[in-house]
């Protein structure tokens, strides 16, 4: 008997033991471009990483229905 992680587990101490547990992810909210605020471009996957080389902004998508 072998215990991991505070777990008590019978068998051979060298069979892995996977335990994989959900995690929820928040989805990524658009932001506006903090590097061109007087612009209207946005970063549609998260936070702006301009100042370090991040992801180029876009411009954000129109909500006018034609």
């Amino acid at each position: 008997m072998t215990t991991v992680a505070g777990e008590l587990w019978d068998g051979p101490a060298s069979a892995p033991r996977s335990t994989s547990v959900p995690v929820p992810v928040a989805p990524r909210v658009p932001v506006p471009c903090a590097a061109r605020p007087g612009t209207t471009l946005w970063h549609l996957d998260g936070p702006c990483r301009c100042f370090v080389g991040g992801p180029a902004p876009e411009f954000a998508p129109s909500t006018a229905r034609a």
